[in-house]
């Protein structure tokens, strides 16, 4: 999601911004914008899932939504604690999972090719920012 989208939505949801343009409130002071960004994908899958065929909506399609709601977990558990590393990892590995899921949604039929392409773009870059993150954590 692009600057501008985002901060379109922010004004829709009435969400006040800083003098930065960044969102003001103790939740998303804190939170790192990969967070943010994996919210905003989770809630896209969400949408697509409902879409699914009755029959796979709850098995491939809650699963789908599970994995991507264990990112979000574990990025948030990660932002707050001193122990990130493990966090990290299975952040990392719940992505993977995800997008294991999609692709079988995709071969299934029940996602196009271009929302495949969609997903695997934005959980590239989440991925590489994650990876970043994890690389900085071992640093230390």
């Amino acid at each position: 999601m692009t600057e501008s989208e985002r901060e379109a939505r922010d004004k829709n949801e009435g969400v006040r911004t800083g003098a930065r343009g960044r969102r003001r409130g103790a939740a998303s002071a804190a939170v790192p914008p990969l967070v943010i960004e994996m919210e905003d994908l989770t809630l896209w899958v969400i949408g697509r899932v409902s879409s699914f065929p009755r029959d796979h909506r709850f098995t491939l399609g809650d699963r789908l939504i599970e994995s991507c709601l264990a990112v979000v977990d574990a990025l948030v558990e990660a932002s707050f604690t001193r122990d990130k590393l493990g966090l990290l990892l299975a952040a990392a590995r719940s992505l993977t999972r995800a997008r294991t899921l999609v692709r079988l949604c995709n071969r299934a039929g029940f996602v196009s090719d271009k929302q495949r392409n969609h997903f695997a773009e934005r959980t590239d870059e989440i991925g590489r920012k994650l990876s970043g993150w994890t690389r900085q954590v071992r640093s230390r």
